[in-house]
Formats: C-alpha cells, sequence, structure tokens
C-alpha cells in the first residue's frame, strides 16, 4: 500500500455529543428511521436526506416506495420553484402599493402570463377580489412571509427504474418523457438546417428522432430483470442487478424499484429480499465496490470529486418501511415475511458493509422491532402519543420540559407543567416556544425532532427536495406519459408456499424442541425464546416470527400442547 493512500482514523475515548458535528455523516454508515402520522412531513425529510446523501457522492438505491410510484419523482421536474416565484413576485406589488398589474409589467411579467397567473392566486384564495378592489388574504401574507410549503423542484436526476421482465415499457412514450423526439421546427432549425419531407412530415407528428449528438441525456433508463422467484431465476437476477448497479454508478443514477409495477403476489417481495440478501457480497467480496485509490484515479485524494471519495458507498431507501418489515400484530401480505428477514438479517450490520438505510413509517409498532431497535437516529416528525406509544413518552416530557425551561430563561415563574397555558394563551409568546421547541402533535411540516441512542434531542428543518415531490392526487402516468404492458406469457414461477401439513409438522417440531429445552435442559422460556430466534436466523426451524413473541406465548403453547399430547 502506498503511504498516500493511509488514511487516519481518530475516536476520542470520552462520549461526545451527536450534535457537536453534522448530525448526517458521510464517512460512516447510519441507519435513519422517520416516523410520524401521514401527512407530518416523513417523506419529504426522507427524500432531503436522501438527496444530500447523493449530492456526496454515495449511490442511491431507493428501492421501495408508496405505490403510487413516488420514488420514481426522482426524475421528475415540473419547475415548481419558478411558478411559486412569480406568484409571490406578482403579491409583492402589495408590498409597493401599486396594482399588482403594473407591477407584473415593471418585472417583465406581460398580460397573457400575469392573467394565468392571477387566476391561481385568485382561486387559491391568496386574495380576494371585490368589484375593483383586490385584498391581500391570510394565506397570500403567510406565503410572502415564507410560513407556507410548497413543492420547491427546479431540477431531476437520472434514474435507472428496475421492472419485472413482464412488464413491456411503451418505448417511444419513454422516449417522449427523455426529450428524444423534436419538439417542433424552430427547435430542429435551432441544430439542423436541411430536413427532407418526410422528416418534416414526421416531426409534424412528433415522431421524429433527434441524433444521438443532440438528444439530451435520459433522464429514465428501464431495466427488465428476472425475478428471482427460484434458484434457477436468483442466478440470472444476481447478475442482472449486478450489472444494473454498476452501470448506475458509473452514470450518477439512482436505482430505483416500486412495488407498484409488479403484478403478482410474491416476486416484489422475493426481489427486494434478493437484493438485501446481495449486499454483503457486493459490498465485501465481490471487488466492485471497494474504495478507490490514488492509482485507480490517477490523482491525489486531495482532487478527488465527492464520486470519487464515495465510490464505494450505498445509501438504502425504504419507504413505507412496515409493509416490507412488519410486525406480528400487523397482518401484513403474505410474502412479506421474506424481506423482513432479509432486511434484520443485514440492518444489524449495515455498518460493516459500507451502507447507509434511510427508512419511514408511521406507527413503531406496525415495524418489526427487530428492525427498529437498530438505528442511529430516529427522526420524530408530527405525531400523537398514541401513534408514537408509550416507547416515546419520555420525548412528550422532554418537549414538555424544554419549554418550560424556556420561559424561565425569559423570566417568567413557572414551576408546573400544567400552568404552562397561562403564558401560552398570549400569541406573541406561544410563537416564541413553536419557534425554538414546537410541540410533537404540532409540529410543521418541515421540521422535525433528530432523537440520538444516547437520548440527545435536537430540532431540525428539512426542506423540499430540488426534484419534484409527489402529491397524493398526483398521477405518474399522467405526469411522464410513460405507459406499459403486462406479457403474461412471462408471468414468474411462484416458489412453492408451506402447505398446511407441512406446517403442521413443522409446528410439531417445534413444540417437541420447547418440551426438551424445558424438561430436559430446564430452561426457562426466555431462554427457550432465546434460543428458537436463534434457530429461526440459523435456518434450522421456519421463520415463524418469535422474536415478537413474549416468553408467556410459549409458556402457553407448551401448555395446550402437552395437555393434548401427554394427558
Amino acid at each position: 500500500m502506498k503511504l498516500s493512500d493511509f488514511t487516519p482514523t481518530f475516536r476520542s475515548k470520552k462520549p461526545k455529543k451527536f450534535m457537536d458535528e453534522k448530525w448526517l455523516r458521510t464517512d460512516e454508515p447510519q441507519v435513519i428511521l422517520f416516523q410520524g402520522m401521514r401527512g407530518g412531513g416523513k417523506g419529504v425529510a426522507v427524500d432531503k436526506t436522501a438527496e444530500e446523501l447523493y449530492k456526496e457522492g454515495i449511490n442511491i438505491w431507493h428501492i421501495w416506495g408508496a405505490r403510487s410510484f413516488e420514488n420514481l419523482y426522482w426524475a421528475v421536474n415540473k419547475d415548481c420553484k419558478e411558478k411559486y416565484d412569480k406568484i409571490k413576485l406578482i403579491l409583492q406589488g402589495f408590498e409597493q402599493k401599486i396594482s399588482l398589474k403594473k407591477w407584473a409589467f415593471h418585472n417583465q411579467i406581460f398580460e397573457k402570463e400575469f392573467q394565468y397567473y392571477f387566476e391561481i392566486i385568485k382561486n387559491n384564495k391568496l386574495v380576494s377580489v371585490e368589484r375593483n378592489s383586490i385584498r391581500l388574504e391570510k394565506l397570500g401574507l403567510e406565503f410572502l412571509k415564507g410560513e407556507v410549503l410548497h413543492c420547491n423542484c427546479h431540477k431531476s436526476y437520472p434514474i435507472v427504474w428496475i421492472v419485472p421482465d413482464y412488464i413491456e415499457v411503451n418505448q417511444e412514450s419513454l422516449d417522449k418523457f427523455n426529450d428524444q423526439y423534436w419538439k417542433n421546427i424552430s427547435e430542429y432549425r435551432n441544430y439542423l438546417l436541411e430536413i427532407t419531407s418526410k422528416e418534416k412530415q414526421l416531426l409534424l407528428q412528433g415522431v421524429l428522432k433527434k441524433p444521438k449528438q443532440f438528444a439530451p441525456d435520459e433522464k429514465i433508463i428501464v431495466k427488465r430483470i428476472t425475478p428471482p422467484t427460484s434458484s434457477s431465476r436468483k442466478e440470472t437476477f444476481q447478475k442482472q442487478f449486478t450489472d444494473i448497479v454498476v452501470q448506475a454508478r458509473k452514470e450518477k443514477r439512482i436505482v430505483v424499484m416500486n412495488p407498484a409495477i409488479f403484478e403478482y403476489a410474491n416476486d416484489k417481495f422475493d426481489t427486494l429480499a434478493e437484493i438485501i440478501r446481495m449486499i454483503p457480497y457486493l459490498m465485501n467480496k465481490s471487488g466492485l465496490f471497494s474504495p478507490l485509490s490514488e492509482l485507480d484515479v490517477g490523482k491525489a485524494k486531495k482532487y478527488w470529486t465527492k464520486q470519487q471519495k464515495s465510490w464505494h458507498k450505498v445509501a438504502i431507501v425504504i419507504n413505507e418501511l412496515r409493509s416490507v418489515a412488519p410486525s406480528s400484530r400487523l397482518s401484513g401480505e403474505r410474502e412479506s415475511s421474506k424481506s423482513k428477514k432479509a432486511i434484520y438479517d443485514f440492518i444489524p450490520e449495515a455498518r460493516h458493509m459500507k451502507t447507509w438505510f434511510l427508512g419511514d413509517y408511521q406507527n413503531p409498532e406496525d415495524l418489526y422491532a427487530g428492525v427498529r431497535y437498530q438505528s442511529n437516529i430516529v427522526v420524530i416528525k408530527r405525531a400523537s402519543r398514541s401513534i408514537l406509544g408509550s416507547d416515546w413518552a419520555w420525548l412528550f416530557e422532554k418537549i414538555e420540559r424544554d419549554r418550560m425551561g424556556l420561559l424561565r430563561k425569559a423570566g417568567k415563574r413557572i414551576e408546573r407543567p400544567e400552568d404552562m397555558w397561562r403564558y401560552e394563551k398570549y400569541p406573541q409568546i406561544r410563537k416564541y416556544l413553536d419557534d425554538r421547541r414546537p410541540k410533537i402533535d404540532e409540529m410543521p411540516d418541515n421540521i422535525g425532532y433528530l432523537t440520538f441512542i444516547n437520548g440527545e434531542v435536537a430540532r431540525w428543518r428539512f426542506d423540499m427536495p430540488s426534484f419534484h415531490h409527489k402529491t397524493s392526487l398526483e398521477d405518474f402516468q399522467k405526469d411522464t406519459g410513460i405507459t406499459w404492458k403486462v406479457n403474461s406469457k412471462k408471468t414468474p414461477k411462484e416458489t412453492s408456499t408451506t402447505n398446511s401439513s407441512q406446517k403442521k409438522n413443522n409446528k410439531e417440531l417445534i413444540l417437541n424442541k420447547i418440551h426438551q429445552m424445558h424438561i430436559t435442559d430446564g430452561k426457562s422460556f426466555k431462554q427457550i425464546k432465546d434460543d428458537l430466534v436463534q434457530m429461526q436466523k440459523d435456518g434450522i426451524i421456519p421463520n415463524m416470527d418469535f422474536e415478537d413473541k413474549e416468553p408467556i406465548y410459549f409458556n402457553n403453547l407448551w401448555n395446550r400442547w402437552k395437555k393434548k399430547n401427554l394427558s
């Protein structure tokens, strides 16, 4: 090894506060979970955090999202920032005390464009119009002050979209989204002078393709994979996925997979589980994700790009985490146990695989505990006590104490939390407290609490990502124009599920083991639970979600079995 490849790391013996440095680290892998109620801004926080990691050169694999193709919106830019900026500019005419139309004209917004935006302003009740009078409403004032959240998209990112091999994406629709066709004769004339009559006819029909040298890089490329629903298909998939991630890294593309594109009962979970199981091989054995050296790059490390520095790093992003790692109390999809086991086995060792992990969910009790307790950081978004559950009672109490402390620092005499209302009833004081320590169930969409494993808590602002953030009413196919169809001849072979007779035999085998451990070995039911969980992990017995069970469950199970079999 060359001396120039030596990278020193220094670690203090004393425990350090996590917020002494940047909380989102790119030098050390992290497991970051986001939880809170629906509509509380979890998705925005995940997208923004993933975008920050992407900007640092880390490879992003966004391999699960809401089943509305939400995670494909990395590639979508509707220029919302520009549109909202125009609305704000027009409304600033109120501050200048001149008519909005004159102010708009002064800022190069002319009649037709002004009318378009003014209709939006009026219909969304930013202003009210009575006869010839225009009045700025409360929402308009809040928008001018920057107190209203909205999409801020002004760019998009290239992605590779993984679809199963029985999905046939219409290439023409994909090419149109990727701007591979000439829009009109004016655009054509900017690049070429001559055009044949046949080419002109195709151009007018919107199907004249741009030569490669004039076409932009495709925002979405589609890669079809063989769902790994059998051992032979698994080998094919492993090669396909390896090629996909290597190409994606080379082209700085985000790897995206969404369950909505899968048509069959089990193949989406088989595919996700196999991706997770491949990570140890890809990151540590394949040699494909080894750190670069100065010899590889051909220049001193101080001149490297962020991508070269993060060549060997990956961030896994999974929205709706509970759907792929549900707790035993939640009736998840039948095949989700496959992805749950894969994620459970992977998460504790993620940092040894140069892998970051981001996931979100609503209710912590819906998520398998073996995954939930492995996080470095949990980001709490707006949520009620009932959603977060008893595990988070301490956070509600801490925020209440912090609010009291802020009042005391401001010279207010207060001894008990129940007396807070005496001061919070004053809007100015309430705003002072909410700006610094908002109540968890009243947090704005763009604010969250970072909670660390040492009990440290920090308020953090999560701005909108640069790409378009999908709303619940938007439609991916309408927004992109991309269409596809299912080729039923390529239906994947379903993996054989355990039949009732096998289940009965498995249960009998496990109960005999419990009997032997308790009677012969003298083990407690707590020890029996731990042994059975380990047997699940080692593949000795089938996965039956024993991690979620209490010792009393095994005691009751054994008592019923003993009564039936030994009486």
